[in-house]
C-alpha cells in the first residue's frame, strides 16, 4: 500500500535495435546451460539405488531464481601464450577493449588482463546494489580455469555502465597456453540484486545521438568518475 513492495525498475538503453532485441539483460530463471540440460533426470548407482544428482542442487537452482545475466554482444577470440596475449572481437563499432594492469601493478608479475565496456547505458532511480560475477556455470566448458572475470558490487543510480575485467594467468610452469572463444549471445556475467524487492530490467532502443548525450550527462553527474564517492 505504501510502495514497500514496488518493483525496482532498471532501464537499459542502446541505439542498436538488434542488440536491444537479442542481447538484453535477462532473468536467469528461464535459462540453463547445455551441460545442465543433458544431465539425466535419474542416476542409478552401483547399489542399484536411485540417488539425487546435480539437478536437485538447491544452491544452484536458487541462484537461477534470483539472478539476471548479461549476454555477450560480440564474438571474442583470445590467444594467451607465454610471450604475448592477443584479443580480437567482431563488433568493433560498439565494443571498447582496454588492456594492461596499470591500475593493478601488484598483479602484473603473474597475470594479464583486459577490460571490456558493455554497450549499455543503464539507469535506476533506486540505490539498489547488484553483485556482479562472471557467468562461470555457463562457460565452465570453455577453459574456465584459464581466465577469471573479477567480481564487484555496482549500483546503477550512480554508475551507468558495466565494465568486465578479465584476468588471465601468464602461462608459466604448470599453466598452459590457451585459445578461448567467447560467442555472442552467451552469458558472460551474472547480476544478483542485493535486495528482497522484485527487480525488473527494461530495455529501450534509442538513437545513437541520444545515447551519446546520456553518456556525457552520466559522466558529468557520476561521483565515481570524479573520485568523490563518499563511503558511509
Amino acid at each position: 500500500m505504501f510502495g514497500f513492495n514496488k518493483t525496482i525498475e532498471v532501464h537499459c538503453y542502446m541505439y542498436s535495435k538488434y542488440i536491444v532485441d537479442t542481447f538484453n539483460i535477462k532473468p536467469m530463471i528461464n535459462h540453463r546451460p547445455s551441460w545442465f540440460k543433458n544431465i539425466p533426470k535419474k542416476i542409478v548407482f552401483g547399489d542399484n539405488i536411485e540417488k539425487p544428482n546435480f539437478r536437485n542442487c538447491s544452491g544452484y537452482l536458487e541462484m537461477y531464481k534470483q539472478g539476471f545475466y548479461l549476454p555477450l554482444w560480440t564474438d571474442i577470440d583470445v590467444i594467451n601464450k607465454v610471450d604475448t596475449m592477443k584479443c580480437d572481437y567482431s563488433y568493433k563499432q560498439i565494443t571498447n577493449v582496454e588492456s594492461g594492469l596499470d591500475s593493478l601493478p601488484t598483479l602484473q608479475t603473474h597475470h594479464r588482463n583486459f577490460k571490456i565496456d558493455s554497450p549499455w547505458f543503464i539507469k535506476c532511480d533506486h540505490d539498489t546494489k547488484f553483485l556482479l560475477i562472471g557467468a562461470t556455470w555457463d562457460y565452465i566448458n570453455n577453459n574456465s580455469y584459464d581466465f577469471q572475470i573479477l567480481p564487484g558490487v555496482i549500483d546503477f543510480r550512480h554508475n551507468h555502465s558495466i565494465n568486465l575485467q578479465f584476468l588471465f594467468p601468464i602461462p608459466t610452469g604448470n599453466q598452459r597456453e590457451s585459445h578461448i572463444k567467447f560467442k555472442a549471445g552467451e552469458p558472460i556475467a551474472y547480476l544478483f540484486p542485493l535486495t528482497e524487492k522484485k527487480v525488473k530490467f527494461i530495455s529501450h532502443s534509442i538513437t545513437e545521438l541520444e545515447q551519446r548525450q546520456m553518456n556525457i550527462d552520466g559522466d558529468c553527474l557520476s561521483p565515481y568518475r570524479k573520485n568523490r564517492y563518499q563511503r558511509k
